[in-house]
């Protein structure tokens, strides 16, 4: 239905709400940058499967959905991972192209 729907995106926005924030953490925390992005390319990869070829029941979406939006969070990691690693003079280009 439509407000189920519209229901499983603002479950998927909490998601990448809370996600930001904890591997961002977790990810200053550790020092390692590319393994993060690669848990949350994983899980996202995941959590899409199981969305579009599973039947589950409606509380078992909301789960995939929440790790949808919590796996798609790690390309802010991204962002940081350029700013590090990009000289001074082609910041502005690397950010762009991330």
């Amino acid at each position: 239905s439509p407000i189920f729907s519209s229901y499983m995106i603002s479950i998927a926005w909490l998601g990448y709400a809370i996600g930001s924030p904890i591997l961002g953490l977790i990810s200053d925390l550790l020092k390692k940058r590319k393994l993060i992005m690669w848990v949350s390319s994983i899980l996202s990869l995941t959590a899409l499967i199981s969305i579009v070829h599973f039947p589950y029941s409606k509380e078992l979406l909301v789960f995939w959905f929440l790790c949808l939006g919590i796996g798609a969070s790690g390309q802010g990691i991204g962002f940081i991972l350029m700013a590090e690693t990009c000289q001074r003079s082609n910041l502005a280009a690397g950010l762009g192209l991330n």
